[in-house]
């Protein structure tokens, strides 16, 4: 279903805290639902619809590549009109002072998502029972298709600069899950799993939206407080030129991902090192990367080219695709 143009809560009928304080799920009167999420950001943000604008491709690429549903960043009435949820869902369970704080509202970009049902990540495993759970993800890491989907979905994260789900960097961290709470399956009607790509922007990342270009990203990136590696502070998007780093990079997560999810499985010793990842699945993470890649070139020539009436690409897409030889 594709989202509303315009967002009331009162057509909200129920609402359902996945994270306290910032990812609530909505029912609409039409019983479809939603999803609102905050993202902090650390800038004050002045125009909304700009806000949407840097956001809305990389939202794009995320449905194409990652099967995440419909995304897009609320304009400013539809952030004041939150507040109403204050009433309708005033349980202090829900944490609207927290979700709604006027000190910091400004400095968060409200997302407005179509709600992918059946999810489960890796955060999932965490706690006593989760054998069984463990298991499903064990046998969908050594699914072909799903294998060609992750894959396709680290091409995306390269590209836009999340390091919210993974390391997407050269670095040879022990264990380049960055997230676990972003690593996504989602239930078929098999009941088997497949692996999705949902939430590709790191909020804190200089390489989350498309209006700067990459020198100015990197300048910043180099400027940053704190201690980075120097991989951090080159755009992960240029993996995407060499075969061998994409290939080193979909071992390292696939690896770590299968080594997590063998570990809450409870195998015996035998049995893991039978279901390990190896040779032939990282060779369809490969070829998922390249595939991913292409996508994203072909859908990035697309938005560049300029159709009457519609606003000129962001500089800041224009550069990632010189950088990798798509324009000129």
């Amino acid at each position: 279903m594709p989202l509303p143009r315009d967002f009331y809560p009162s057509a909200v009928t129920e609402c359902k805290v996945l994270k306290a304080g910032k990812v609530y799920l909505l029912t609409l009167s039409d019983d479809t639902q939603v999803v609102i999420k905050a993202e902090s950001q650390n800038f004050t943000i002045t125009d909304r619809q700009e806000e949407r604008k840097k956001m809305d491709f990389g939202f794009k690429l995320s449905a194409k590549l990652g099967s995440s549903g419909e995304t897009r960043v609320m304009d400013q009435m539809e952030v004041k009109r939150l507040d109403k949820l204050k009433s309708m869902f005033s349980d202090p369970s829900y944490d609207w002072d927290i979700a709604l704080d006027p000190r910091y509202n400004a400095q968060t970009s409200w997302l407005l998502m179509e709600a992918v049902p059946g999810l489960s990540n890796l955060d999932d495993l965490i706690g006593k029972g989760k054998e069984f759970e463990a298991l499903k993800m064990v046998w969908a890491l050594h699914d072909k298709e799903n294998l060609v989907a992750f894959g396709k979905i680290l091409a995306m994260d390269c590209f836009l600069g999340n390091s919210d789900r993974f390391v997407v960097d050269d670095s040879s961290a022990d264990d380049p899950i960055k997230n676990y709470g972003n690593v996504f399956f989602q239930k078929k009607a098999d009941k088997s799993l497949r692996v999705v790509g949902i939430d590709p922007m790191d909020p804190n990342s200089g390489w989350a939206k498309l209006d700067q270009d990459i020198l100015t990203c990197t300048t910043a990136a180099q400027n940053r407080a704190g201690t980075f590696s120097e991989e951090s502070k080159q755009w992960p998007g240029l993996i995407l030129l060499s075969d061998r780093r994409m290939r080193d990079l979909g071992k390292r997560c696939l690896r770590a991902c299968m080594n997590e999810v063998i570990t809450k499985a409870k195998f015996d010793a035998k049995a893991a090192k039978t279901w390990q990842a190896r040779g032939k699945h990282f060779d369809l993470v490969e070829k998922g990367m390249k595939k991913g890649r292409d996508e994203i070139k072909m859908l990035s020539k697309l938005r560049v080219n300029v159709s009457a009436g519609r606003a000129k690409a962001p500089n800041g897409l224009q550069s990632r695709m010189r950088a990798l030889g798509w324009i000129k």
